[in-house]
């Protein structure tokens, strides 16, 4: 665990920044993605949230 957390902090701020960028922009199309494509999104919600499992 420790060296996990040595990993993480090692990790230049640079990085950091692009990583968070890029997690920004695959949400963002992902959001777009289900706007433009209903049936798309009523699969996922569906997938996400089936109404045999509680």
């Amino acid at each position: 665990m420790g060296y996990a957390i040595f990993q993480i902090s090692s990790i230049p701020k640079k990085e950091q920044i692009a990583f968070s960028q890029g997690e920004g922009n695959a949400v963002r199309h992902f959001e777009r993605f289900m706007e433009k494509t209903p049936e798309a999104s009523a699969l996922y919600e569906e997938w996400r949230n089936p109404k045999g499992k509680k």
